[in-house]
């Protein structure tokens, strides 16, 4: 998957596939490979046990049984889905890093499935779609559009896609990094003929920083 670094026309093309793949091959095991590479192995560990309780909260909140089948998009090597699995979810989790997937933990309890967002097609749909901390990553606007599309095509009418997002009037200075704002995901709710049911916000540990959960009922 290819997508344009924004910026000056001159400026070399970002490529998330690359991008990710190096990661994932440079950090291994150590959770800065998905996470905050400021911040130490141990300190993103706890913060995807965070996200996983917060989910698994959230989920049941929003009726989401035990047993349903979730599916977690871009989950790198898998381990805030294999937590996902281990409360009790029929967990699925894709990336486009094929170096994660063949990776990933709990293979015996999580499928796993190597592909771009944008072009995700398993021919299902599932009650629940996690997206978390990872449609930021896709910088380029059309390629957001047709990964944002294609988790919505993959949720259960009447299911729920669940996005973490950096809701922020800033812009970020990371060339694999941009974020997008309510409006964005309310134009895209508008076309899509879904609605969101609510917007939660929290902060990460040891980040003094909010992020916030746009949970969207297709």
């Amino acid at each position: 998957m290819s997508e344009t670094k924004r910026g000056d026309p001159g400026t070399q093309a970002f490529d998330a596939h690359d991008y990710w793949q190096a990661r994932h091959r440079k950090y291994g095991a150590d959770f800065r490979g998905v996470g905050n590479v400021s911040l130490a192995c141990e300190a993103n560990e706890k913060q995807i046990h965070q996200k996983a309780l917060l989910l698994a909260h959230l989920l049941g909140r929003l009726g989401v049984a035990r047993g349903a089948r979730v599916l977690d998009a871009g989950c790198g090597r898998g381990y805030l889905t294999m937590l996902m699995a281990q409360v009790g979810f029929d967990c699925v989790g894709c990336d486009v890093s094929q170096d994660a997937i063949e990776n990933a933990y709990g293979r015996d309890r999580v499928a796993y499935v190597q592909s771009p967002l944008a072009t995700l097609d398993l021919d299902e749909s599932f009650a629940a779609v996690l997206c978390i901390d990872v449609l930021y990553h896709v910088v380029d606007d059309d390629e957001w559009q047709r990964s944002l599309a294609a988790l919505h095509a993959h949720t259960q009418p009447g299911g729920h896609l669940c996005i973490v997002e950096n809701l922020t009037s800033e812009p970020s200075h990371s060339p694999h990094c941009r974020w997008r704002t309510i409006v964005d995901y309310e134009s895209f709710c508008r076309q899509a003929g879904s609605r969101i049911v609510g917007v939660e916000t929290y902060t990460p540990l040891e980040i003094a920083r909010e992020k916030s959960v746009i949970v969207i009922q297709t």
